[in-house]
C-alpha cells in the first residue's frame, strides 16, 4: 500500500479513493530551502510507519511507504533473484 504524491506544482494530487489507494491533496509547507510533506497521525496509521519511510520516485509521482522489513526484503529477493542464486549456489 503506498500513497501517490504529485510533484507538478505546490499541491499534490486531487483526492479520491481508488482500489484501496487513498490520494488526498496537501500543501507543502516551506521549510528552509526546501519544501515538505506534512505526514499526519493518520497517514502514519494507515502505511503502518513510525519514524521512517521510503520515498520513491516514479516519471511524475512520489510514492510514499512503509520501509520493508527484513523477512520482506529476503522474500523479494529470492522471488526476483532464485535463478541467480540456484546458479551461485551450483
Amino acid at each position: 500500500m503506498g500513497l501517490f504524491v504529485s510533484n507538478r506544482s505546490l499541491y499534490v494530487m486531487t483526492a479520491f479513493v481508488h482500489h484501496n489507494n487513498i490520494v488526498m491533496t496537501r500543501k507543502l509547507v516551506k521549510t528552509g530551502n526546501s519544501d515538505a510533506l506534512i505526514i499526519t497521525k493518520e497517514m502514519k496509521e494507515m502505511l503502518g510507519i513510525e519514524d521512517e519511510i521510503d520515498v520513491v520516485y516514479d516519471r511524475d509521482k512520489v510514492i510514499l511507504r512503509r520501509p520493508m522489513t527484513v523477512r520482506e526484503a529476503s522474500a523479494l529477493s529470492d522471488k526476483m533473484y532464485s535463478k541467480a542464486y540456484k546458479k551461485l549456489a551450483e
